[in-house]
């Protein structure tokens, strides 16, 4: 329930936008332009003119039915019917919010099939010496396979610091036979691997396929598995 009231309440011109605005400006003042403030103001209208019912949609195309709605997203269960969502209880709120004040998410552009990004990220943590816990990363495989891309990927995930509790968190989208994860009436399931099983049978050429990569070595849901923070 958290979180919808500024749904509705998206309105470029309003108090709430302004304060938003302001506070941009005062922590980044060398960074938001002009040309900024006019996609934020755009955005906040589109959250205004379809609150809950905002779907996902990508460049070029129009949204698709089995994507999520916002409302869908933010009351959606797993299996047992436990929510999990940032607004379904105060502690997941307060980490992400606590979070989002320290200036911790940090949005990233770059080629996760190329030379340098996934590079630059590996180097940036082991100057901290920090170690990846979870790296996300959606159905973009599946792209990168095409392209031809994939075998560079899996080198630059290989050179990224791990431990034995790195996953990697990858989303399936059901062409034709459903995973046996998916869940009911789910055209999308999310898989977790072990990163460290991925850089290790990557070297032994296992993933000839990219269905043969997400119907194999994934972690089961009721595996007894614990994410820590």
């Amino acid at each position: 329930k958290r979180g919808i009231p500024f749904v509705v309440a998206g309105n470029s011109n309003c108090r709430q936008s302004e304060e938003i605005v302001s506070s941009l400006r005062n922590r980044f003042p060398e960074m938001i332009q002009e040309a900024d403030l006019t996609f934020l103001g755009e955005m906040a209208g589109t959250f205004r003119k379809q609150g809950l019912r905002l779907r996902f949609r990508s460049h070029g195309r129009p949204p698709r039915f089995f994507y999520p709605t916002l409302g869908e997203l933010l009351s959606g269960t797993d299996r047992r019917g436990i929510e999990h969502g940032y607004l379904s209880s105060e502690s997941y709120y307060s980490f992400v919010r606590t979070m989002q004040l320290e200036n911790r998410i940090i949005p990233l552009v770059g080629d996760l099939g190329g030379t340098e990004s996934l590079k630059d990220i590996g180097d940036f943590l082991k100057g901290k010496e920090m170690e990846l816990s979870l790296f996300y990363v959606s159905n973009v495989e599946l792209y990168l396979a095409s392209d031809g891309k994939f075998p560079l990927f899996s080198s630059n995930v290989g050179s990224l610091p791990i431990n034995s509790h790195s996953l990697l968190l990858r989303t399936a989208f059901r062409h034709g036979a459903a995973h046996r994860e998916t869940a009911p009436d789910s055209y999308v399931t999310p898989l977790i691997q072990s990163v460290e099983t991925f850089v290790r049978h990557n070297s032994e050429a296992r993933y000839r396929t990219y269905d043969y990569l997400v119907m194999n070595d994934y972690i089961p849901v009721f595996s007894g598995l614990k994410i820590e923070n």
